[in-house]
C-alpha cells in the first residue's frame, strides 16, 4: 500500500514537470509562454505558446520534441507573424531572434 502511493506521487510530481508557463517582456510589452506535453507520432512532443495580449492578437505556435525548442519556436513564430503584419520591422525581428542563435 505505503510503495503504490509513493509510486503515485512520483509519477504526479514527474508529469507536473512537463508543464511550463512564464512571462517576459518583448519590445516594452508583457507576453507570455506556455509549453504542454503531447504525444504525437508515438513521441513525446511539446507544444509551446507565445502570446502578448496586452499588445496583440497575434499568437506563436510551435510543436517540438524539447521544451526550449518549443518555447524558441514558438516565439519565433510569433516574431515572424509580428513582422509580416507590420507590427515590427525587419530590425527589430532580428534583434530579438539573434539572442537565441
Amino acid at each position: 500500500d505505503g510503495i503504490w502511493t509513493q509510486l503515485i506521487f512520483t509519477l504526479v510530481k514527474n508529469l507536473a514537470t512537463l508543464w511550463q508557463s512564464g512571462d517576459f517582456q518583448f519590445l516594452d510589452h508583457e507576453c507570455h509562454y506556455r509549453i504542454k506535453p503531447t504525444f504525437r507520432r508515438l513521441k513525446w512532443k511539446y507544444k509551446g505558446k507565445f502570446w502578448c495580449p496586452s499588445w496583440t492578437s497575434i499568437t506563436g505556435r510551435a510543436t517540438k520534441s524539447s521544451r526550449s525548442g518549443a518555447v524558441e519556436h514558438s516565439v519565433r513564430n510569433f516574431v515572424g507573424q509580428a513582422k509580416s503584419s507590420g507590427l515590427i520591422t525587419q530590425r527589430q525581428a532580428e534583434q530579438f531572434i539573434s539572442q537565441y542563435n
